[in-house]
This record gives structure tokens, C-alpha cells and sequence, in this order.
């Protein structure tokens, strides 16, 4: 629930319980009466709906104000003739409560209060006694007292002067005083005009006439000038038959003393008041299928006026076709025709109360009958009623809710449900819900249907109808793989969306959806994917076979989990684990170890002796596609020769007893590998039948000694050995070798010719000597050797120059130090032998080259001359270190970079004792306001200059930067409170304060005044205007002011700048009234927030802000619209008297009361006397039972 409306904030609504309460004390005075809106809204998420009812709060009067006279004292002057009865004084109070607390009963108090009387009510107050008795001053007290059940009073001083008679102005002697007036006599209507005359003259003779007491409600009014008695608030018979009213006539003298005149009114009845109804809704029962007459209920009205005028009597507006009637006389209803609550539930009459007056007035009430219900209508079933159930179900399971519906209502539409045949007991239904539950075991193999008969009964009437319910399978049984695990070999390199393998399942359920197979990976795959149908597994990219040392690698084996998933409901599954082993692709061949083969045979070796060995290695394959076999083709030595296919080893395969030595066999060796397909290399293959290897090879010498300079190039032969062997053939043939102690790799030898080589550079500072062996061995089939020995010498050479080891050195000397003072010591080492290892040092060049000496064998460098920091600080040397007497000379270079470090000679010091600045009090924080500035006339750190703040000065709204000496507003200023600040600034150095090396300086800002923007009265404003409005009609006024002191900032004018949407409003731009500028339309936009600024003439212009919240009130201006326009309603032939048809709806921008809810009504339509039509509701519904072979469609309007 929420409430709207002028001035809703002063109550609220419980969003839940609708409990509508005071957030504040009302005052009926200020506020009698609130005509609020009380929505109340659904919490659908998505399409809430609402409606919404006029609230009306009528405030109750408390006696909370006291009478109150219009002046605490009052004079009066009256003739001294004066005589009992005669006017005094006219006293009247007001009272701001109404009612009883507003009745206000006048008293007289004090000393003289018996001398005089007052009338209660109307406060005139006459003479009780005869005043001429001496006395010329009397004084009273007059109190005027409420009718609160607590009465509130006020009092008011009087003090009645006895004056001369014959100085009193005096009436007209021929005036007429009483009047018989209609009490509907119109405002403004002249019923005497009064003259009077006075025994003064010059100024004093004005006379002014006015009302000096009675003229209760202010029923009259009087011309001060002319004198005419005028109907002003007019008369009420029924409350004042009749009317006194006293008028006097002042002249303008001092004191002004006056005569009064009584004027009597006897008002006569006008049929100005219409019946009132006892009651504006009478509420009634009535029960529906009972003879008329049948009582109802009995109205009363009543009418303030008399005779006629009040004489009612009562009329039926509606009679629902003389269902009802009514006594005119006495107002009682009773029923004219039996009542059918299934054909019409409720009646809505209304009553006409009329009096005889002339012109007739009348009153209307609402008479809301509600017809009863007698049970005369059998219950329905709502549909066919079928459903399916699974085997297997468990027992209490819900099978289905049986419905029914009954035109009767509340005990006589209470319907039982009950079997009447229920076969096998297999389900219970409840007798109040309808529920079917399950009782029994359900199979479906043994019974796969069942029919039911339900029965339903209101107490009065039954009926029967069938329920079908259909056993369906359940998916008991999930799929079973035909391995529980699977192993496939896959090739590496094969093309994407290769085939690896299939699994297969199969389910033992019926055929149908739970028989129906799906295979899925249980995780996803980036490398294989399965058929969802078939199960065939495929490969996703191209793998690659990856190579370890392992026989067995798990690199090479991915694992899969496969899902065999049924469609039953709730679907079944099965796993399957599949592993895929990628397999080595033979990508390499077999390579031997040698190009060729020469081997001797010694003549008459034996049959299977072995001759040599082959070998060849496949290093980059794997497995079987590294598993080599050997073979012999072509040539001539097949024929005595072969080979073992897995060792390699030549063997004699036939005798060769009787071969010539000398005797040359070739052939071609081959090496294959296990792959597919298979890998091969070959070489040729010489063998040679020879005699026996009587001799050793024999060196010239048995020793070597060589010198080599350290410089001599790579690959450079420095000595060629030579070895001879006797014997011939094979067993003469020699090879060498060279082999160390060391194993170093510096040389080679050249197996044949026996040539030794230099392989890797040569470094004296390294090595200086080599020991190396040399081996001639022959080629026998058991050969021979012999051996040498070899020392290599290195000689030195001058092939490293002197090194630093940086680039770069820093030296550091105090400025003002002495000449020939250490600066700084380099050093340079040589890995030559000391006698390439001598270094001398000179200074090469640099910017200090004329200021600084290097002793040429140490590297020391001192100063020539005394430094100034200020003067100059760095300075660089370029030193080189040499070996002498070399050529080319070899040389080292560094740079030594001098640095002359600073003595703080000199002290900050101030440009100027007082800076001057200015600046604005509409400054943001941040802004700068100047700069000071001190010079220190030492260079470096010594010279950098650091600013601060003195004691209090670091208090006054000022910062200031420590290194730039800007001085910047730190907080708001305000030129009203302070208009110059005197700051104290110090300049110091880096470090502590020692002694007198600071300055200060004043600085004074004078603050000029800003331009501030201007404020507004209120930052909200919150007000409403009819959708309905003219254009040009104010709607609020807005109020700003601005407190600049400048008439160029003070100056400004209003300008809506924000929410003006469609530009429907604007504002006067010097008086702040905001207008329309459009015509509205609350339902394109029920609300505007306007963002009003204050923009005022300074530079740059300020601007003040305020927002303006205008809430647009609806006005009737939509018609409500049928949703949708174009209806179409079904209903089924032969179905009884009071079926509905449909539910009109329509739909209205507007809001309550000008939109929703509707009232709807047939106006037309060939077939309109068969439906009727609720126009609360506006539910449709036949009057009779429809045939549509005679009536296939009804048109209405």
C-alpha cells in the first residue's frame, strides 16, 4: 500500500497491513480536510497491477483556540439619558474551532457589571439601570467563553462614558426596522438604506455608519457612506428564524460619538436543503428462489426544511425490470419477483429520496443487496480426466487432483470425491483435495491401463465421470559396454579426424527412448572426439610420438573416459575407460659408423670364423624403428662371405683354402630397420685374402720436439711423421693416431699421411708445453704398432694489452685543497710475461687534462692548482696504460671522472624583506597566490634553497611549496572574517638551523572580495500543477539572494538549466516565478525536475542551484478503452443459464477517480436480451441456455 496526494507526508501507510496512521500533529484549523489516493499494488516481478480508492481524512475539532476579541480594551460613549434597555456596546469574539467549541456565551464582570446586562449569545450588551445618576465613568469586564466540554475564554476591558445627549448624531425618525425577508434572499440584495443627522458641524459632521452589534454569522453589512443594508453571508431559517442586528452612526469628531438603531428580520423557509439519507450505503441479504413479497431493508432521509419543503418521499432509480419495489411513503424495499443468485449474485438499487418543495430537491443512497445461495445446482467436473503414471511408482505417489466446479456457493459447492469402481484398489483418492495417490504396486507388464469412475457430491446433487490412467516404462536398466576397457595403437602424424577406434554398448530396456544409446566423453578432449551415435573415436589435430628413454612412456598414452547414456527420463549411464597408445613412426634411417670398409683376411681362416664387425646406429628413431639388421649384396663376396643380420659380424660362410693372397673381394653392406616401412644405408665393403703380418711399422725417429709460436693459425700442419712396414698388402698398410695424458684437443693427426695439425688456438698464458704419443698401427687381421712420443713447445708472443677493470673511475677532493694533493690511484694489469707485462700511465686528453699529473709507473694523479666549487665541479681524465717498447704498442684506456665536492660558503638570502600579494576569497584550495624567493651563492646542495612557514604563520589558511617558495591558499577564506594575513617566511639550507645561516621575510595578502554565487532560499521546492493547466500559469516562485559586496557580483537572474524536458515550462528571469510553456500531459510525464540556477554578472559569472520537484495532477482527459478493442468470447452450446462468457476489461491513462475501476453496460446488440452483463466486474454470462443451430454467434455493443 502507499499513499499520494497534497500533503501525504503528513500520514503513512503500512506497506502490509494497509494501517493508514499521523506522522505529525494535525491541525484542523490550518487543514480541515485531506483528499488523499490509497494505491494498493500486487508484487509481481514483472507486470504488477494496482488500483486505487479516493481517501478522504476529515480532521476533528479539538477546543485548542480560545475566543479571542479584536482589542483587550474597548471605549464606549453613550447619552447621558440613557435608560434601562437601551444599547451600550456591541461585543464580539471569534473562535477558529468549530461547533460546540466554537459557540462562544458572553459574561459581564466587575464593579459596574450590575448596572448593565448582556445578552449571551450575540454579545450586545444594553442598560439595566438609568445612568443619569451622577456618575460619568463606568467600568466592565466583558469575558467571552467557548461551549468545549473544557471551555477556553478571553476577557477584554470596557469603559462607558456618559456624554451630552444632544451632541449624538440621531437616526431618520421615519425608517423602517423590521423586515421580513426569504432566507434564499441573493448576496449583494439592498433591503434599507439608512440616513442620519448630526448637531456638529465643519469635519466632525462626517458620518459613518457600521455595524455595532448582533448580526449573528455576518449576515449583513452596512455602507459606511451611504447607508445601505446589504444581504451579505445571507440568512439560514433553519438555524436563525430570526435575525437582530444593531447599526449605529459615528461622526468624526474627538471622541466620535455615536447612535445605534435595532433592526429586526423575520426570515421566511426556502427549499434550500435536499434530503440526506441515513445512510449513504445499506447493505442487505436477501435468499434467492423465495416468493415475493420478501422484506429487504427500509431506508429513512431527513429534511432540515419545513412544511413542504420537508416532505419526502422514495423512488427506485433501478428496478432490475420490477424486481424490486419500494413503499414511497415509508421507504421500506421488498422483492417484486423470485431472485436467482446463479443468474444475478448481487443488485446494486439506487434510492431517490425527494421533498415537495419547489424546485423539487433530492437525496440518493446505494441499496447493495446480496442474494443468499440455496443449493440447487449439481457440482460439474472441470474436463476429461486422463494421465500417465510409471511402473514402479512408489506408493503415496501423486497421480493427479480431480476438479469440479458449482454454481452454488461457500457449504452447498463443498463437494466430496469417492471411487465408485476402482479395479485392483491400486490408487485412493482424497474426498476433500481430490488428490489420486498411489495404493499399490504398479507393473506394467501386468496391466498397463487402468479405468476408474469418480464420484462427486455437494450433499444435494452428485456426478460421475472417468479417469484413465496409463502405465508407463521405467528406465531400469542402463547401458553395459562390451569391454569394461579399451586399448587402441594409434600411428603419430596422422591427418585430424583420424580414426582410433570404436567402443559399443548396448541396453537391456525395451526399444523406445530408454533403449536409444548416446556416447559422450566424460571430459572434454582437445585431442580425440567420439560419434555420438556410433561411438567411433576420432582424432582432433595431428599428435606427435614424443621420445623418452623409458620403454614404456605414459607420455604417449592418453586416457579416456567414455559416457554410454540412455534417452529414458531420468536418463541412465555407463563408463568405459580407453586408452590410446601413440606408436613411433619410422621417420629416420639407419646410418653407418663408417663410408667405407677395407679388411684383410688371412689366407686359409677357417669356415664361421669371424672377420669384422659392422656397425650403424639409428639415433633419432625409437624402438623397432631403431632395431637395425645387416645384409650382404651384389660384388663377388657373397659367394664366401657373409654377415649376422643382429651383430654385424663378418663371417667366412665357404672355405677359401686355395685363394691366392692378394685376392680382392667387394661388396655392398647394408643396415634396415624394423619400421614400416623399412629405413636402410649401405657402403661398399673390401675384402683382402692375405699372408701372415710377419712385421710392426717403425718411426725415422723415436722422439719429436716441435716449437710453435702462440699465434700460429688454426689448421696450420706443424709437423709431418712418417713410420714404414716391411710387409705387404693390408699388413702393410698404416694408420695414425695421437693420444695424451691429458686429453687435450688442441691437435690432430692425419690417420694416413700421418700430417699433425693445429685444431683449437694456442695461449702461451694458458699452456706453455705438450706431451702427445703417436701410434702407427698396420692393417693386419692381427695388426701391429709402434709408438712415438712428440713435445710441442709454445713460445710467447706480446698478444695482451694492458686492462682496467672499469670503464669508468669516480675521485672525489674538497674544493679549496692544496696543489699536488691525492686525488686518486689507477691500476692496470698485463697477463703477458713480465717482459710484455711493463706499464707506464699518462693523462691522453679530457677536460682536466691541464690540472691534474699521473706518475708515469704507480698511476697516482694529484692536483696542480687549488678548486672552486663554484667555479667548476667535474672534471674528466683520460688515462691510457701502455706496454713500452712494443710494436705495434699494445695500450688500455679508462676515464677518471673528478668530482669537486662543495663547502658551504655562503647563506640564503632574500630577494626582499616584504612581498606583496593578492587574492581572491572565492579561491579554490590549491590556487596560487605568489612566489618568494631567496639566493644562496653557493652551487650544488650548498646553494638549493629550502622555504617554511614561521610559528603561527603555518595557522592562517596559506601553504607554501618547501623548494619553489609558491605560496597557495590551503583552506576556504572568507574576506568577511579576515581581509589581510601577515605571514613570516624563513629560507634555510638542507640540514639544521646552526646559527645565523637562515633569512626571513614578511609576506602580506590583502583578501579581495569573490564572486560568490548566489543561494537560494530553499535547495528544494516541491509543488504540483494541473495537467489541465493554461500555459503561462505560475507554478511556484523561486527565491535566491546573493551576499557579494560588488554590484558586478551581486547582480543576477534566474534560467531553468536542467530537466526541462520538451521545454514545457520556464522562468521569469528576475522574479523566480516558474510557469508552463506548454500544455502538460500528466500521462507522457506525471513528474519534472527542473534544476533552477541563480547566474549571476561577475567574471567569471557563479552559479547557485536549485531543484524544483513538479508533481502534474490528473484531470479526467482519457476515456477508458476496451483491452483488447476487438473481443471475442466461446462458449459451448447447451451450457445452463448463468455461464460465463468472458471477463471484459479497458484499460484508462488517467488515474483514480478519473480512470479505474469501470462501470460497463450493454448499449446494443441483436442478441442482448440472452447475456447480462456485471458492470462492476464486467463479467458476461447467459440468461438462458444457448442452441447453436439456432443462435451460432451473438453480437453485442
Amino acid at each position: 500500500y502507499s499513499l499520494l496526494g497534497e500533503k501525504a507526508d503528513r500520514f503513512s501507510v503500512n506497506p502490509d497491513t494497509g494501517e493508514v496512521v499521523t506522522v505529525v500533529p494535525l491541525d484542523r484549523e490550518q487543514t480541515p480536510i485531506y483528499y488523499l489516493t490509497l494505491v494498493a499494488q500486487d508484487s509481481s516481478p514483472t507486470q504488477p497491477k494496482a488500483t486505487a480508492v479516493s481517501l478522504t481524512i476529515i480532521v476533528k475539532d479539538i477546543n485548542d483556540n480560545a475566543p479571542k476579541f479584536s482589542s483587550p480594551r474597548y471605549t464606549a460613549y453613550v447619552p447621558d439619558s440613557t435608560e434601562p434597555g437601551d444599547f451600550v456596546f456591541g461585543a464580539k469574539a471569534i473562535d477558529y474551532d468549530e461547533g460546540e467549541n466554537s459557540k462562544i456565551n458572553y459574561y459581564l464582570q466587575g464593579e459596574d457589571a450590575k448596572k448593565f446586562i448582556i445578552d449571551s449569545a450575540n454579545g450586545v450588551i444594553r442598560a439595566a439601570r438609568d445612568l443619569s445618576n451622577g456618575k460619568t465613568t463606568y467600568q466592565l469586564q466583558i469575558k467571552a467563553s467557548d461551549s468545549g466540554k473544557e471551555p477556553q475564554s478571553v476577557t477584554a476591558d470596557l469603559v462607558i462614558h456618559l456624554w451630552e445627549r444632544q451632541l449624538f448624531p440621531s437616526f431618520r425618525s421615519s425608517i423602517n426596522t423590521k423586515f421580513v425577508l426569504p432566507e434564499d434572499i441573493p448576496e449583494g440584495r439592498v433591503i434599507t438604506t439608512l440616513s442620519a443627522s448630526t448637531p456638529k458641524h465643519g469635519p466632525a459632521s462626517n458620518l459613518i455608519f457600521g455595524m455595532a452589534g448582533g448580526n449573528v454569522g455576518e449576515a449583513l453589512r452596512i455602507e459606511a457612506h451611504s447607508g445601505e443594508v446589504i444581504v451579505a453571508s445571507g440568512f439560514d431559517f433553519e438555524t436563525e428564524p430570526y435575525y437582530e442586528a444593531w447599526i449605529e452612526v459615528r461622526d468624526s469628531d474627538t471622541p466620535p460619538l455615536r447612535s445605534v438603531i435595532q433592526l429586526l428580520i423575520n426570515v421566511t423557509d426556502a427549499n434550500d436543503n435536499p434530503p440526506v439519507m441515513e445512510a449513504m450505503i445499506y447493505n442487505a441479504t436477501v435468499m434467492e428462489e423465495e416468493y415475493p413479497p420478501l422484506f429487504v431493508t427500509k431506508v429513512a432521509a431527513k429534511d432540515a426544511d419545513s412544511g413542504d419543503n420537508g416532505q419526502i418521499t422514495y423512488y427506485l432509480v433501478n428496478d432490475f425490470d420490477e424486481s424490486f419495489i419500494i413503499d414511497e411513503y415509508s421507504g421500506e424495499i421488498n422483492t417484486n419477483a423470485k431472485l436467482d443468485r446463479e443468474d444475478i449474485s448481487s443488485y446494486e438499487l439506487i434510492v431517490e429520496a425527494r421533498d415537495q418543495g419547489k424546485p423539487m430537491l433530492s437525496g440518493s443512497a446505494t441499496v447493495l443487496i446480496s442474494i443468499l445461495d440455496k443449493n440447487d445446482n449439481p457440482p460439474r467436473f472441470t474436463r476429461l480426466f486422463s494421465v500417465n503414471v510409471t511402473e514402479n511408482a512408489e506408493i503415496g505417489s501423486f497421480v493427479i487432483r480431480i476438479t469440479s466446479s458449482d454454481q452454488d456457493i461457500d457449504e452447498n459447492a463443498n463437494v466430496t470425491y469417492s471411487f465408485t469402481d476402482n479395479p485392483g484398489e491400486k490408487f485412493t483418492i482424497d474426498s476433500i483435495t481430490g488428490i489420486v495417490e498411489v495404493a499399490g504396486e504398479l507393473d506394467r507388464e501386468e496391466q498397463d491401463e487402468y479405468l476408474l469412475k469418480i464420484r462427486a457430491a455437494d450433499g444435494a446433487w452428485a456426478a460421475e465421470t472417468t479417469l484413465t490412467i496409463t502405465i508407463q516404462d521405467q528406465n531400469d536398466n542402463a547401458p553395459e559396454f562390451t569391454e569394461s576397457s579399451y586399448n587402441f595403437h594409434f600411428p603419430e602424424m596422422q591427418i585430424r579426424k583420424s580414426h582410433v577406434g570404436q567402443v559399443t554398448a548396448a541396453d537391456r530396456d525395451k526399444q523406445g527412448p530408454n533403449s536409444v544409446i548416446s556416447y559422450s566423453l566424460l571430459q572434454p578432449s582437445d585431442l580425440f572426439s567420439v560419434d555420438p551415435a556410433t561411438g567411433d573415436i576420432f582424432s582432433k589435430k595431428t599428435i606427435k610420438y614424443k621420445h623418452t628413454k623409458r620403454p614404456s612412456s605414459p607420455e604417449n598414452i592418453y586416457s579416456l573416459i567414455i559416457l554410454a547414456s540412455d534417452n529414458g527420463r531420468p536418463p541412465l549411464s555407463s563408463k568405459a575407460t580407453v586408452s590410446i597408445i601413440i606408436v613411433d613412426a619410422n621417420n629416420h634411417s639407419p646410418q653407418f659408423e663408417q663410408d667405407s670398409y677395407l679388411h684383410p683376411v688371412p689366407e686359409n681362416l677357417g669356415i664361421g670364423r669371424k672377420i669384422m664387425k659392422l656397425s650403424a646406429k639409428d639415433k633419432l628413431d625409437f624402438g623397432v624403428n631403431a632395431e637395425i639388421e645387416y645384409s650382404l649384396f651384389q660384388g663377388n663376396a657373397s659367394k664366401y662371405f657373409s654377415v649376422e643380420p643382429s651383430t654385424g659380424w663378418v663371417i667366412v660362410s665357404k672355405s677359401i683354402q686355395g685363394i691366392p693372397v692378394g685376392t680382392v673381394f667387394t661388396t655392398e653392406a647394408r643396415a634396415t630397420d624394423k619400421g614400416v616401412p623399412p629405413q636402410s644405408d649401405q657402403v661398399p665393403l673390401v675384402l683382402i685374402i692375405t699372408g701372415e703380418n710377419k712385421h710392426a711399422p717403425m718411426f725415422a725417429a723415436v722422439s719429436y720436439q716441435v716449437r710453435v709460436p702462440e699465434n700460429e693459425p688454426v689448421n696450420t700442419t706443424i709437423l709431418t711423421v712418417n713410420a714404414m712396414d716391411r710387409d705387404s698388402g693390408p699388413n702393410g698398410m698404416i694408420r695414425y693416431t695421437l693420444s695424451s695424458s691429458s686429453d687435450s684437443k688442441e691437435f690432430s693427426v692425419h690417420p694416413i699421411t700421418g700430417a699433425i695439425m693445429i685444431l683449437e688456438p694456442l695461449d702461451y698464458d694458458t699452456i706453455q708445453e705438450y706431451r702427445l704419443n703417436i701410434t702407427a698401427t698396420d692393417l693386419g687381421f692381427e695388426s701391429k704398432t709402434a709408438m712415438a712420443t712428440l713435445t710441442i713447445n709454445v713460445s710467447d708472443i706480446n698478444d695482451n694489452p694492458p686492462t682496467f677493470n672499469q670503464t669508468i673511475f669516480e675521485a672525489y677532493l674538497p674544493e679549496n685543497s692544496k696543489p699536488s694533493s691525492f686525488v686518486y690511484k689507477v691500476i692496470a694489469k698485463d697477463i703477458d710475461s713480465p717482459k710484455y707485462a711493463v706499464i707506464q700511465y699518462r693523462i691522453l686528453g679530457g677536460s682536466g687534462k691541464e690540472y691534474f699529473n699521473i706518475q708515469q709507473d704507480t698511476g697516482i694523479i694529484t692536483s696542480k692548482i687549488s678548486f672552486d666549487y663554484e667555479e667548476a665541479n667535474e672534471y674528466t681524465l683520460d688515462i691510457v696504460a701502455a706496454n713500452p717498447d712494443t710494436n705495434p704498442q699494445m695500450m688500455g684506456f679508462t676515464t677518471v671522472s673528478v668530482h669537486i665536492t662543495g663547502v658551504n660558503e655562503y647563506y640564503p638570502k632574500f630577494i626582499q624583506p616584504v612581498f606583496h600579494m593578492d587574492v581572491s576569497e572565492s579561491a579554490e584550495v590549491g590556487t596560487s597566490v605568489g612566489l618568494v624567493q631567496a639566493t644562496d651563492q653557493d652551487a650544488g646542495d650548498d646553494g638549493k634553497v629550502y622555504y617554511l612557514f614561521v610559528g603561527s604563520s603555518n595557522d592562517r589558511g596559506f601553504s607554501i611549496g618547501p623548494e619553489s617558495g609558491i605560496i597557495s591558499v590551503s583552506r576556504r577564506l572568507d574576506r568577511e572574517t579576515q581581509n589581510r594575513v601577515i605571514l613570516t617566511v624563513m629560507a634555510k639550507n638542507a640540514g639544521g638551523i646552526r646559527g645565523n645561516d637562515t633569512d626571513e621575510a614578511q609576506v602580506i595578502i590583502s583578501i579581495q572580495d569573490g564572486n560568490d554565487p548566489p543561494e537560494f532560499l530553499q535547495d528544494n521546492y516541491q509543488t504540483s500543477v494541473s495537467e489541465g493547466a493554461m500555459i503561462g500559469a505560475r507554478v511556484v516562485t523561486v527565491r535566491a539572494i546573493d551576499k557579494d559586496v560588488r554590484p558586478q557580483n551581486n547582480q543576477f537572474s534566474y534560467s531553468i538549466i536542467g530537466g526541462n524536458v520538451g521545454q514545457a515550462f520556464k522562468v521569469d528571469p528576475q522574479s523566480g516565478d516558474v510557469e508552463t510553456a506548454k500544455l502538460l500531459d500528466r500521462e507522457s510525464m506525471a513528474s519534472y525536475q527542473l534544476i533552477i540556477g541563480a547566474i549571476d554578472t561577475g567574471s567569471p559569472p557563479q552559479t547557485g542551484t536549485a531543484t524544483v520537484r513538479i508533481e502534474l495532477l490528473d484531470v479526467n482527459d482519457n476515456g477508458p478503452t476496451f483491452d483488447p478493442p476487438e473481443i471475442v468470447g466461446y462458449i459451448k452450446e447447451n451450457e445452463p443459464a448463468g455461464t460465463s462468457i468472458m471477463t471484459l476489461t479497458a484499460t484508462d491513462p488517467d488515474l483514480p477517480p478519473n480512470g479505474a475501476p469501470f462501470t460497463y453496460k450493454l448499449i446494443g446488440g441483436k442478441q442482448a436480451d440472452v447475456v447480462t452483463l456485471d458492470k462492476h466486474s464486467g463479467v458476461l454470462r447467459t440468461t438462458r441456455s444457448l442452441d447453436r443451430e439456432v443462435m451460432p454467434q451473438l453480437d453485442l455493443l
